[in-house]
């Protein structure tokens, strides 16, 4: 089937096609709803909690902020989101954020399915994704911006420009296993002495 992803932030509760999901301890949390291309109702669930292949054994607290979905035509589907606090624990992974900054957490899946890896891009400062697409042969491209050094899996870190925020865009996916995230490359985009963030991205695979 060919199906439509719609991704949010809600606070309280939230329902979709006669189910409903909560926030439990977050301020606010994400969802991803997936309908088929006739509306039909298919899939939903919360976006926290997923920190690996399955719900969470302890909860969340903290917020969520979702900034992207992707789709392509090989059944990949991502989801890049910003946090604060703690995500959960799925038995011995933890995704904590660093106390009142914001981290970048992505998770990668099959269509309507639980996430195949989930990535983190950590750092000391805030972290932020504003979008992420598909490129339709694996891979996946997230942009945003970062202050403090941002700790790319596969990668390393990157730099920012002093005090200042800096851009960046990371090429995750074309490599990985399917059980863990690995950047192909990222490219920081700034502009000396003051605030930078990459808003939007696109992808020509004509």
């Amino acid at each position: 089937d060919v199906l439509v992803y719609v991704v949010g932030d809600f606070s309280g509760t939230v329902s979709v096609g006669g189910y409903t999901i909560n926030a439990g301890g977050l301020a606010h949390d994400g969802f991803i709803a997936v309908f088929k291309l006739n509306g039909d109702f298919y899939s939903f669930q919360n976006l926290s909690c997923r920190v690996g292949a399955g719900p969470c054994s302890t909860p969340a607290s903290g917020e969520v902020s979702v900034s992207g979905v992707g789709a392509d035509t090989l059944g990949n589907v991502w989801t890049s989101l910003d946090f604060s606090g703690t995500l959960g624990c799925n038995e011995d992974l933890c995704v904590t954020s660093t106390p009142g900054a914001h981290e970048i957490f992505i998770q990668k899946r099959p269509s309507g399915s639980d996430p195949k890896w989930v990535c983190y891009l950590e750092t000391e400062g805030d972290a932020l994704s504003m979008d992420i697409v598909a490129d339709g042969l694996g891979a996946s491209y997230v942009v945003g911006s970062h202050e403090g050094p941002l700790e790319i899996p596969g990668f390393g870190p990157m730099n920012e420009d002093g005090d200042n925020k800096t851009g960046f865009v990371v090429k995750l996916g074309s490599n990985d296993d399917d059980t863990a995230c690995s950047a192909d490359w990222a490219i920081g985009i700034d502009c000396a002495g003051v605030d930078d963030s990459v808003n939007r991205v696109a992808v020509d695979s004509s």
